[in-house]
């Protein structure tokens, strides 16, 4: 009989068995690792779920914050709007208040020009009495 119609041997079973042990080693070995990775997977997963939830609020407060800057621009224009027409209205009454100062003091002056002479007049008279009583 020829080596391959042979009747297998114990030995050779043995042999086979343990042959076979080494790859069932491995495969037990790259199963684990399997399992391992796809818990990793898992908690990846439920990580990026987290942080789609998360950008997605991060999404709807960049939208607040953007609606309520266009609302503050507005409210500053507004703002703008108010205070030019305050200027107007202070400039319009200043130059008033400048035109009555003129005016005012043009009185003034125009008081003290008539009053002077005639003080003057009074004082002069004043010390011609005040000689004539002496």
């Amino acid at each position: 009989m020829s080596d391959d119609t042979a009747p297998a041997t114990k030995a050779d079973i043995g042999r086979v068995e343990h042959s076979m042990q080494k790859p069932e080693g491995r495969f037990q070995g790259l199963e684990e690792k399997f399992q391992r990775l796809d818990g990793t997977v898992q908690r990846l997963d439920i990580t990026v779920q987290k942080l789609g939830s998360d950008v997605q609020r991060l999404d709807g407060t960049v939208q607040k914050l953007g609606s309520d800057v266009q609302r503050l621009d507005i409210t500053m224009q507004k703002l703008g709007g108010d205070v030019q027409r305050i200027e107007k209205k202070f400039d319009g009454k200043f130059a008033r208040l400048y035109e009555t100062d003129d005016q005012i003091l043009a009185i003034l002056g125009n008081i003290d020009r008539r009053l002077t002479p005639k003080m003057e007049d009074h004082e002069k008279r004043i010390v011609h009495l005040e000689e004539a009583m002496a």
